[in-house]
């Protein structure tokens, strides 16, 4: 699995989060999800291509729902919010 870390925890936390987050995902967002850690350089228009014929729009929509699932999960406790993502709500939460 790529990632930014070295460390093995990170990786496994990171392996963990996603088998939580995707367990109940639809199929095609899993496989959406899986071209994108396979080919981090693919476009949605990519991806969508690769799994299927899906449109860049609805690759982009498929992701929009499994971020806001991944925020309602953190928020009930389901899941910890990877760091990066944490950081990032963190300034957006200082700038307002």
């Amino acid at each position: 699995m790529r990632g930014t870390s070295d460390d093995p925890a990170d990786t496994v936390a990171t392996r963990d989060l996603l088998y939580r987050l995707l367990s109940n995902a639809p199929r095609d967002t899993q496989a959406i999800c899986a071209v994108m850690l396979e080919h981090p350089q693919f476009s949605y228009a990519q991806v969508g291509e690769e799994v299927g014929g899906l449109t860049a729009r609805a690759v982009e929509g498929r992701m929009r729902r499994l971020r806001s699932t991944a925020r309602r999960m953190a928020a009930a406790g389901k899941i910890t919010a990877p760091y990066a993502f944490a950081v990032q709500r963190n300034k957006q939460a200082g700038a307002t």
